[in-house]
């Protein structure tokens, strides 16, 4: 996959795995700030939006390799290739998917998100419905 894939895309790839591990990190950093003030806050309620969904497996798997060898950076890379080729695939074949389900907080780490936006955008309720206005007028 790594030989045949566009360059461009194993680029986006890799620096979305490592935005992601970075968002992990933070994200722990965070709470442990939270409860060592006793104030749960922001990160907290990030952490429990996501605990059960891609996000936290994210965070899951962040502390298990607190070091992040090259090995396993290079495997998070073609895993989140192999991902977007999947919901590449999914999008020529099935039309009309629920692209914008992927934009539920907690469901995805932000930098996953970000990076599937020309999918999630594509089909929001309620922008058509704008479009049309925006035409009639």
């Amino acid at each position: 996959m790594a030989a045949t894939a566009p360059l461009q895309n194993l680029a986006q790839a890799r620096k979305t795995t490592k935005g992601v591990r970075q968002w992990a990190l933070d994200l722990c950093g965070r709470d442990e700030e939270e409860l060592a003030a006793g104030q749960l806050g922001e990160a907290a309620r990030e952490w429990m939006n996501g605990r059960y969904a891609m996000a936290g497996l994210a965070v899951l798997s962040t502390l298990k390799e607190r070091d992040w060898p090259p090995a396993q950076h290079a495997l998070d890379t073609l895993l989140l290739l192999y991902q977007l080729g999947e919901y590449r695939r999914v999008d020529r074949l099935v039309p009309g998917c629920q692209w914008h389900l992927l934009a539920t907080e907690g469901l995805m780490p932000p930098p996953t998100r970000e990076l599937l936006q020309d999918l999630i955008s594509r089909n929001v309720p309620g922008a058509e419905a704008g479009a049309d206005v925006r035409a009639a007028s």
